[in-house]
């Protein structure tokens, strides 16, 4: 019993300590504001062993954030290598992903009823990847590309999935959660874990996972374990971007995004309200850029009333498409993505609400999601 009471103490002040721990955290990452990169959060933070040491000192030691100005100067290094390592986790999605799908793109209910028929994935050897031929170097640049598509299946449900006859056991894809490099790393499911049953809402005491704000969700390791390769939007993507001109073998994210090329599509043409009148000659569209329009072209082909645009309807009577998929989705030429176009795509960004977080409250038990500049300002005048 007493050991069981001292490992408890200890515990409690290891967990008091890591408030200064995250004082430091959240010092270094403002330091560096706006950084576009993803950077650890409390979980990963406290585990880098260096700061874990400073925490698991005996329980005579006073720990404070000076406790922590020896590493200070170390922290940029730790986490290039943190990032090395998370970057290292989505290599191995890539390599493992025709073995570990069966496994990730199921639902609870599959388990379930695997389960009450004595099935296990655990019982069948999986299958060797397509891509477990590739050496890292290889496995590395497939990651950068821009047909490289994952997908979370965190939280998927049946009204999720799309069933597939194919020759490659694919059971159930998500039809949506479509997700590109290196925006998938900040993907929210793979920082967070979520409390779905009763005995799973009391709240945590370690302050680096602790959300006082969710009750059904608390903060955790990076961690890739919800995502695989959506192999039929990376189909998709490399349509898309075979219409940029671009090769899909070669083209990364990065080179599509500094393509700047729109895509129009008549099939997401405005839904006149009523009391409208229909108008011949109104040729107004849907304008995407390249993510949007994978999106929308592997929506569309699932879901016909599920559209997913970038940019908001535009009118624009001369856009010189130059080629197209099928006949809804067209390339844009130069002189079609005229002056015109271009105002009207910025004053629909000019009215989009920018979502904003709290530098103050950021990586503590106390901060809240994202939001509105009036959401976040009234936040910050309660403090």
């Amino acid at each position: 019993m007493r050991d069981k009471r001292v490992k408890r103490e200890f515990a409690a002040t290891v967990d008091r300590r890591k408030h200064s721990a995250l004082t430091v955290l959240r010092t270094f990452k403002n330091a560096r504001l706006p950084e576009t990169e993803i950077m650890p959060q409390g979980p990963d933070f406290c585990h880098f062993s260096v700061i874990s040491e400073v925490l698991n000192q005996t329980a005579d030691v006073e720990v404070d954030v000076s406790s922590f100005n020896n590493i200070i100067p170390l922290l940029p290094g730790l986490v290039m290598e943190w990032r090395k390592s998370i970057k290292q986790e989505m290599i191995q999605v890539i390599k493992m992903h025709n073995s570990r799908r069966r496994l990730r793109g199921r639902s609870f209910l599959d388990f379930l009823f695997d389960n009450m028929d004595g099935n296990t994935d655990e019982d069948e050897a999986p299958p060797d990847g397509p891509n477990s031929h590739l050496t890292d170097e290889e496995l590395s640049q497939k990651l950068t590309l821009a047909s490289t598509v994952f997908t979370c299946n965190c939280g998927s449900s049946y009204s999720d999935y799309q069933t597939y006859d194919s020759d490659d056991d694919v059971n159930y894809w998500p039809a949506s959660k479509i997700l590109f490099y290196p925006q998938v790393m900040g993907h929210s499911c793979l920082a967070r874990v979520s409390k779905m049953f009763p005995w799973e809402f009391s709240a945590t005491t370690d302050p680096s996972c602790l959300l006082e704000s969710c009750r059904f969700s608390e903060r955790k390791q990076w961690d890739s374990s919800s995502l695989s390769l959506h192999p039929t939007a990376s189909i998709t993507a490399q349509h898309i971007i075979r219409l940029a001109g671009l090769d899909p073998d070669l083209a990364t994210s990065n080179e599509m995004d500094q393509s700047n090329i729109r895509f129009g599509c008549e099939a997401c043409a405005r839904v006149p309200s009523e009391g409208d009148e229909d108008d011949p000659d109104d040729n107004t569209f849907r304008v995407f850029d390249w993510r949007g329009a994978v999106s929308r072209l592997y929506a569309t082909s699932l879901h016909p009333i599920s559209l997913m645009p970038v940019i908001q309807i535009i009118h624009q009577t001369n856009r010189h498409p130059t080629q197209s998929i099928g006949s809804t989705l067209e390339k844009l030429s130069e002189d079609g993505f005229t002056v015109d176009l271009r105002k009207a795509e910025s004053e629909h960004w000019a009215k989009v609400d920018y979502i904003w977080s709290c530098m103050h409250c950021r990586d503590s038990p106390k901060e809240t999601k994202a939001d509105t500049l009036d959401g976040v300002e009234k936040h910050i005048s309660r403090m």
